[in-house]
């Protein structure tokens, strides 16, 4: 009888020990796939920054100059209206044309008042249209819409 009863208790043992390390690993589990999602998102976030500082560079290096901006994005750039463009970036940070390869789409749109020229630039993940990163360039074209030396 007391055979019995040290062969139940080691029983009792191991399903407790197999429940905690069940339980240890579940929640694992989920950390990683919790930063594995994490570090996609920041992926993203990468190159949408890295493509808008890229923009943003060439945009205040041709001095506000949306033609001449436009001219040299041309093979990138598809044309919206006048004033507005988007560019489409694979997920391998390539720049496409296919919108059915694009997993990230970036609005450029042109403003000009004043003298002041703004660029506002916003990058959205296609799957599912949330915004991932925004900013706004102004450049100031001096007295009279002429470039400021």
């Amino acid at each position: 009888m007391k055979r019995n009863s040290k062969s139940s208790l080691f029983l009792i043992e191991l399903i407790i020990v197999i429940l905690f390390f069940s339980i240890a690993g579940a929640v694992c589990i989920q950390l990683f796939v919790k930063s594995y999602l994490l570090g996609k998102e920041t992926e993203g976030l990468n190159v949408c920054v890295k493509h808008s500082q890229n923009f943003a560079e060439v945009f205040n290096g041709m001095g506000g100059d949306t033609e001449e901006f436009t001219a040299f994005f041309e093979d990138s750039l598809i044309t919206i209206s006048d004033d507005s463009y988007s560019v489409y970036i694979t997920e391998d940070d390539t720049f496409t044309t296919d919108m059915s390869q694009a997993a990230y789409r970036g609005d450029l749109l042109f403003s000009t008042e004043n003298s002041i020229v703004t660029l506002n630039i916003s990058f959205y993940q296609i799957k599912n249209n949330e915004e991932i990163y925004s900013i706004s360039v102004d450049k100031y074209l001096g007295r009279g819409g002429a470039q400021n030396e």
